[in-house]
């Protein structure tokens, strides 16, 4: 096969430009695996710039401004002076991301409600944490003991009612626990007034192997929906050790979810769990690990997207060398002898 030296540099050229323009690609489509952001996107360009430096929440946190009669701005950067938009008096909102500046001042990245303006920063310590199932877990860590009863016979309560938290006074739902199966109690934890709480959770085959029931069961009154709010929602301070993903892996909502995980692979797909996030760590979680940005089993899109790429390059080239040495061999054909 003889091309002539301009083919053959015009076909390593085209080769060279396909392979650089898919390589200059990858990192664009790596980065969206990576990012730490709970959600699908954020439009703030610090946040975008610093990615690693902006470490986003494991679970959806609601939050208020702590003066309750103020109004905050919402700053492009961190200390920026560049106002995007005011938070009015009393408005709850959510934080999706935080940043801890050179002076260790904390700030968190204020998810735009309905996209009516840019996403921005606060100071933390103008807000307060709507508190929730993963709080009170932070809490209570130390008081959690292992359970030493027999699971199997929490299924003879035929009306148990699964609670948001203990003395949250939210019922999260009243299930037949005898129509489940693998039932698995995470951990127990006995309230002031000596009632146990068990966090358990349990697939119901109906639901496709999901998690069915997951959340805290008073098993001293399993059927009893007038247990007392003595620990009702309310807002408290922040603090980081309610958003490290470290302290949140511990909770019994990640146990209990691991334990279900080995059962079926398909918990993770539709997590029902108490609290306002309504989410589970995955199984799979390592510290900044964070659903919607959770290793996957699978090839992650951008292996994916890489392969069909390398796949495109490589039978455009094959089609360009083919052509040539078809147009070679009609030449050396038609040429005189």
């Amino acid at each position: 096969m003889r091309f002539s030296r301009k083919r053959q540099g015009r076909s390593f050229w085209l080769l060279l430009l396909c392979i650089t323009l898919l390589l200059g690609l990858a990192p664009t489509s790596a980065w969206a695996d990576v990012v730490s952001l709970p959600l699908t996107y954020t439009d703030n360009a610090f946040c975008n710039e610093h990615g690693p430096e902006c470490p986003s929440f494991a679970y959806p946190m609601s939050f208020t401004l702590r003066d309750q009669g103020a109004v905050r701005s919402v700053s492009a950067a961190p200390g920026s002076a560049d106002t995007l938009a005011l938070i009015p008096a009393g408005a709850v909102f959510a934080v999706i991301a935080t940043y801890t500046g050179p002076n260790d001042t904390a700030w968190g990245l204020v998810r735009a409600p309905q996209n009516e303006w840019s996403d921005g920063w606060v100071a933390m310590d103008e807000l307060e944490l709507e508190y929730n199932a993963y709080t009170f877990g932070v809490d209570h860590q130390s008081e959690f003991t292992a359970y030493a009863g027999d699971s199997a016979a929490l299924q003879s309560d035929t009306a148990a009612v699964i609670w948001e938290w203990p003395g949250s006074g939210i019922i999260d739902q009243t299930v037949d626990l005898g129509t489940v199966s693998a039932l698995y109690v995470a951990t127990s934890y006995t309230d002031a007034d000596g009632r146990q709480w068990l966090y358990l959770s349990c697939l119901d085959p109906g639901q496709g192997k999901g998690v069915a029931v997951a959340g805290w069961l008073c098993a001293s009154a399993a059927a009893d929906t007038g247990i007392p709010a003595y620990d009702p929602p309310h807002y408290v301070d922040w603090q980081p050790a309610y958003t490290d993903p470290d302290v949140l892996a511990a909770l019994p909502q990640a146990q209990a979810l691991m334990a279900t995980s080995a059962v079926t692979p398909s918990t993770s797909s539709t997590p029902a769990s108490p609290g306002q996030s309504k989410a589970l760590l995955p199984a799979s979680a390592e510290p900044g690990a964070l659903p919607g940005n959770a290793p996957s089993s699978g090839l992650t899109l951008s292996a994916i997207l890489l392969i069909a790429g390398l796949a495109a390059v490589l039978a455009v080239a094959a089609i360009i060398l083919i052509r040539l040495f078809v147009k070679s061999k009609n030449r050396e054909k038609s040429a005189p002898r």
